[in-house]
C-alpha cells in the first residue's frame, strides 16, 4: 500500500473533523448547550480518528489477492493479523 492510498483518507477525515469541531476546544464560556456541544463533537472526532486508524491499520494488514483470492492455508499469517486488527 502507497503512501497516499494511506494518508488520503486521513486527509479526508481532518478536513470534515476540522470544519465539524471548529470552535470546540476547552473555552468554558457560551451556554451549556453549547458546552455539551462541544463536549460530543470532541467524542465523535476521537471515535472517528479510531475508526479511520483501525481501518488503515486492517488493510494494511490484508493479504495481496493472488489468482486464487485469499486462503487460509497459504495466507494464514495475514490472515490472523487482520483478525487481531478487527478486534
Amino acid at each position: 500500500m502507497s503512501k497516499l492510498q494511506v494518508v488520503a483518507p486521513l486527509g479526508a477525515l481532518s478536513v470534515v473533523l476540522g470544519s465539524a469541531t471548529l470552535g470546540c476546544g476547552s473555552d468554558k464560556s457560551g451556554s451549556q448547550e453549547e458546552r455539551a456541544q462541544a463536549t460530543v463533537k470532541a467524542q465523535i472526532t476521537a471515535q472517528l480518528t479510531n475508526l479511520v486508524n483501525a481501518s488503515v491499520a486492517l488493510r494494511a494488514a490484508a493479504p495481496a489477492p493472488d489468482a486464487d483470492g485469499w486462503n487460509d492455508t497459504a495466507d494464514a499469517a495475514a490472515v490472523n493479523t487482520m483478525r487481531m486488527q478487527w478486534e
